[in-house]
Order: structure tokens, then C-alpha cells, then sequence
């Protein structure tokens, strides 16, 4: 899976403000051309407001010379990627709630501690671990899912140690069971303490 990191520095606001001034139209002129006032163009040029109405739309890009269809389709990205991070800051935010309630403060620094001794025991490429980390706050990874690009699950790098973690590339680890710092064991090895801890 591709991976875009993209960050578009002239917004849909900026973009019509600087049309506006290449074309040497006041913001009163084109708030008058549109059928709006000059507080409420204002607001879409400062980012403040996204026009949803088609007439509106429509008369910005005649007024301001954009090709048509053009500010219509930018504003239909720019709400899809709205829901899109709202959905991804509900996963972020319930994960670090269930981190909360799951570490206590003898079990958060224990494995913060664990994690950066595993990032450089397992040397693995720390962009394309970033890139897992993302995909997990965004959804699209299981904490024990073998990520795509090959590297360990990311669970290896919290979980209590076992024979998956200890022998990742030699046996599949999709049948271990892990158990989180601050949980109690259930099955096998896991839960023994960390000889890295």
C-alpha cells in the first residue's frame, strides 16, 4: 500500500483570496457578485467557512474565473477528508483513553522504556515503522497484524516477551498469544518477565 504524505499549503481560502487579488477585485466586489456579504467571504478566505451552497460555488468560480467545477470538486475533497479525520482522531483518541485506563503508573514507564529498547533491538526501518503507526491510529492495522511492508506486528514491541516476539521470521506468529504490560497471563509463556525490561 502506497503511502502520500501530501500538505497542501495553499488552502481552498488562500487560493480564492489570491485569485481575488490577481484579478484586482475587492473582497466587497466579489461578496456583492456572489449574493453574499463581505464578512461572510471573508470567513471562506480565511478558512473559517466552507460554501456548501451550488449557487454560491457557482458564482465564485464565474466571478473569479475558475475553470467550472473546479471549487466545487476541491470543497467535495476537503469535506471527505473532514469525516475522514474526524473518524481517524476518534481511533487515536479512544486508544489513548484505553491507555490510560489500561497502564498505571507503574506500567507506563515500563513500557515506554520497552518500546525504545525494541526499536533498537529490532532495527527495523523507523520510517516504514512510522508508516505502521499511522496505519494503526488511521484503522487500517491490527496491533497484531503483520504489516504489509514485512516488518514485525507492531504488538512486539509492547507485549510481554514470548516465542513469537523471540523468534519472529522463523515461525509464524499469527497463533501467539500476547499478553499487554499489566495484564496477567492466560496461555503459555506469555506474561514471563522481560529479560530486556
Amino acid at each position: 500500500m502506497p503511502h502520500e504524505f501530501e500538505v497542501e499549503l495553499n488552502t481552498l481560502g488562500f487560493e480564492i483570496m489570491t485569485r481575488r487579488k490577481q484579478l484586482e477585485f475587492s473582497l466587497r466586489e466579489v461578496a456583492e457578485a456572489v449574493h453574499i456579504n463581505a464578512s461572510t467571504q471573508s470567513r471562506i478566505e480565511g478558512d473559517t467557512l466552507l460554501p456548501k451552497q451550488p449557487e454560491i460555488i457557482k458564482r465564485l468560480e464565474q466571478k473569479l474565473e475558475f475553470p467550472q467545477g473546479y471549487l466545487a470538486a476541491k470543497i467535495k475533497r476537503r469535506e471527505k477528508e473532514k469525516r475522514s479525520l474526524y473518524r481517524d482522531y476518534q481511533n487515536i483518541l479512544g486508544l489513548l483513553k484505553m491507555l490510560l485506563i489500561v497502564m498505571n503508573n507503574d506500567v507506563l514507564p515500563i513500557t515506554l522504556i520497552r518500546v525504545e529498547k525494541r526499536i533498537e533491538e529490532f532495527a527495523e526501518d523507523r520510517r516504514l515503522l512510522a508508516l505502521n503507526i499511522s496505519d494503526y491510529f488511521m484503522g487500517k492495522l491490527e496491533l497484531d497484524s503483520e504489516p504489509e511492508n514485512g516488518l514485525r506486528p507492531l504488538i512486539h514491541y509492547i507485549a510481554n516477551r514470548n516465542e513469537a516476539i523471540n523468534n519472529w521470521g522463523k515461525w509464524l506468529s499469527k497463533t501467539a498469544t500476547y499478553t499487554l504490560p499489566g495484564e496477567k497471563s492466560t496461555a503459555g509463556l506469555c506474561g514471563e518477565p522481560d529479560n530486556d525490561d
